[in-house]
């Protein structure tokens, strides 16, 4: 019973402890490797038009769309098409469980953007509210910066 409970404890010391990218993190990447993503963009949209794409970047067969992905630290991309628009998702930071969790991502094309709103959106803002929020901050060239916490 005491070892189950100092090993519960230290799991959730660690999983608090975990480092979670800033919102800095996920916008300097992208106006660093702003060509990188306006590539992704166009072979992503070209590769999910012809089979599916919804993988982690390590098991992407297309050798340039996988170097790109790596290039960004993307852990996964996935292609949808709505309203007949390519709509690509490359997730970058995702920790959770059983449906709650925090999401970091980048998306292309987003059909319906939740605004981000600078004061409500705070980090400190999310963790001390805990309830659920999103939003997409516009990047530039139809790619956001897609935040989801449940």
């Amino acid at each position: 019973m005491i070892k189950t409970i100092v090993v519960t404890t230290a799991l959730l010391f660690l999983a608090g402890c975990q480092w979670r990218p800033t919102y800095d993190d996920m916008v300097q990447p992208f106006e660093t490797h702003r060509q990188a993503f306006n590539e992704i963009a166009q072979l992503g949209c070209e590769i999910g038009a012809r089979e599916h794409l919804r993988t982690a970047t390590e098991d992407v067969t297309n050798q340039r769309l996988k170097a790109l992905l790596q290039a960004i630290d993307a852990e996964a991309i996935s292609h949808t098409k709505q309203n007949d628009q390519c709509t690509l998702g490359i997730q970058y930071y995702v920790v959770g469980f059983a449906g709650s969790g925090w999401v970091q991502e980048y998306q292309f094309n987003v059909q319906s953007p939740t605004p981000y709103e600078e004061i409500k959106h705070t980090p400190d803002a999310v963790r001390e509210n805990k309830v659920a929020t999103s939003f997409d901050m516009p990047l530039g060239n139809n790619w956001y910066f897609s935040f989801r916490y449940s």
